[in-house]
């Protein structure tokens, strides 16, 4: 689901700013759920432990850079450092709630914390400059 969306050609034109903060903004959720699903997909007896969460996260971000480069060649599409920014931060932001609330991970606060404050900042990035 993800590859498809990111080779549909983009819009011709300018698009008013609501439209560009609503796309930019689902990059966080697709990819939290996106890490969500790679750490439990890689099964163990430790199933919240922090080697899978990284294993999960990298998974995620790799993901992520490869689709922004694959979007460079995708017409009225382009390669955002910004996007990678909140693709990066939604998939913390996943992993954190995750293990919050699963695993009751006492640093899984801060986590989420932390990473909301990102992704705020990298959509707001991502809709309002070139980056």
């Amino acid at each position: 689901m993800l590859w498809w969306s990111s080779s549909q050609p983009g819009p011709a034109g300018h698009v008013p700013a609501a439209v560009g903060l609503l796309h930019n903004a689902a990059h966080v959720p697709a990819f939290a759920a996106f890490a969500v699903l790679a750490m439990m997909a890689l099964g163990g007896r430790r199933p919240w432990g922090r080697r899978r969460a990284a294993v999960a996260f990298a998974l995620a971000c790799t993901y992520g850079l490869v689709d922004e480069l694959h979007q460079r060649m995708v017409p009225g599409r382009a390669c955002s450092v910004a996007d990678l920014g909140a693709d990066a931060s939604g998939a913390a932001l996943g992993l954190g709630l995750l293990c919050g609330v699963v695993a009751g991970a006492g640093r899984a606060r801060l986590a989420v914390c932390v990473s909301a404050a990102l992704a705020l900042a990298a959509v707001g990035a991502a809709t309002w400059t070139s980056w």
